[in-house]
C-alpha cells in the first residue's frame, strides 16, 4: 500500500469512527447497542491511527511524513525528493 492509499484508508476509518460514535451518542438506541457502537468506533479510530503510522511514509527514505499538512505535502522534509 502506498502513502496515498494509506492516507485515504486512514481518513475513511476516522470518518467511520466519528459516524459510529455520533450514532451511539445522539440516537436513542437499545442499551445493548450503545457499548457495541462505542467499542466499534474506538477500534475504527485505532485502526486509522495504525494505518497512518504504518503507511504515511516517504516512498524513498521511508521516514514518516508530516501529519499537520497531509494535503500540502509535495516534497519529503527528510530527503527532499518530490513525492509521486
Amino acid at each position: 500500500m502506498n502513502y496515498k492509499t494509506g492516507r485515504a484508508l486512514g481518513q475513511v476509518l476516522f470518518l467511520l469512527s466519528i459516524f459510529l460514535l455520533c450514532i451511539a451518542v445522539f440516537f436513542s438506541l437499545p442499551e445493548i447497542l450503545v457499548p457495541i457502537l462505542v467499542i466499534a468506533g474506538i477500534l475504527a479510530a485505532l485502526a486509522g491511527l495504525i494505518v497512518y503510522f504504518l503507511f504515511w511514509r516517504c516512498p524513498f527514505c521511508h521516514k514518516n511524513l508530516p501529519t499537520k499538512s497531509m494535503y500540502d505535502v509535495d516534497f519529503c522534509p527528510c530527503c527532499g525528493k518530490r513525492l509521486p
